[in-house]
C-alpha cells in the first residue's frame, strides 16, 4: 500500500511535534524539530519504510530534539506564557521551572544513547523492550543506559541517589 506525502505528514505530524515538545519544551523549537524530521524523511526517499513505523519516527524526533537542546545558548528567554496563579504558590512555579531547566540542560551533557533512552522512557512512555528493539540493543543495555542517565541527572539536579530509586 502506497501512501502519499500529504497523508504521511497528516498522520504523523502531531506525534512528531508532541515528541519534540516533550524534550525541548518550547513550541517554536518543537516545530523546527518536526520540520527537520520530515525533511530528513523526505530527502531519504524511503517514505514507504517510515509509513508504518511511528516508533522510528518518534525516535528521530527525540534525537533531533536532543540535538536542538545541545545547540541552545546557556541562557534562554521566557517564552511569554503566563502562569495560572490561582491556588498555587508562585515559588512552586519558580522551583518547577528551575528543575525543568536543569533537567533539560543535564540532558545535553549525557551521552547520546543515555539521553535517548531517558527521553524515550520518560517523555514517550516507551517500555524497555520497545526501546531495545527500536535502538537495536539488548534490554540490559537499555536498563544500564537508563540507570546511568538517572544517576548523572540526579547529580545535575542535586537529588540524592536514594530519592531517585523510589
Amino acid at each position: 500500500m502506497s501512501v502519499s506525502w500529504e497523508e504521511f505528514v497528516t498522520k504523523h505530524a502531531q506525534a512528531v511535534l508532541d515528541s519534540a515538545l516533550r524534550v525541548v519544551a518550547i513550541p517554536a523549537d518543537a516545530e523546527d524539530v518536526a520540520q527537520e524530521v520530515f525533511l530528513e524523511i523526505f530527502r531519504s526517499k524511503r517514505l514507504s519504510e517510515f509509513a508504518d513505523q511511528p516508533a522510528l519516527i518518534r525516535k528521530m524526533a527525540n534525537r533531533r530534539a536532543l540535538d536542538r537542546l545541545r545547540k541552545r545558548k546557556p541562557t534562554s528567554e521566557l517564552d511569554g506564557r503566563e502562569l495560572d496563579s490561582q491556588g498555587h504558590d508562585p515559588s512552586e512555579y519558580a522551583i518547577a521551572a528551575e528543575l525543568d531547566k536543569r533537567l533539560r540542560d543535564g540532558l545535553t551533557f549525557l551521552p547520546m544513547r543515555e539521553a535517548e533512552v531517558f527521553c524515550l522512557i520518560t517523555f514517550e512512555g516507551c517500555s524497555v523492550s520497545e526501546i531495545a528493539e527500536l535502538l537495536n540493543i539488548s534490554q540490559g543495555a537499555v536498563a544500564k543506559s537508563l540507570c546511568k542517565a538517572r544517576g548523572r541527572l540526579s547529580t545535575t539536579l542535586g537529588i540524592a541517589r536514594t530519592e531517585v530509586r523510589q
